[in-house]
């Protein structure tokens, strides 16, 4: 590698690509391996920050509290 060039991470291309916080990109590049099973990746991948910015609709929140219970 040149001193005097600068390359992107591979880390850092996906954060920008597809406009994920550093500690999003952080977390899934500590948390995920080539054996990280299809359950755990989701779970991880469902603990994003990004995702508390998405609104939940109401009939989802009934459907879910139907179906569990409890919210």
């Amino acid at each position: 590698m040149d001193e005097d060039k600068v390359e992107p991470m591979m880390l850092g291309s996906i954060a920008s690509q597809y406009y994920l916080s550093y500690m999003t990109v952080s977390m899934f590049g500590s948390n995920i391996g080539p054996d990280t099973s299809l359950e755990v990746f989701w779970h991880i991948l469902s603990a994003a920050s990004e995702f508390d910015e998405l609104p939940v609709r109401h009939i989802e929140v009934t459907a879910f509290i139907s179906e569990k219970g409890t919210f």
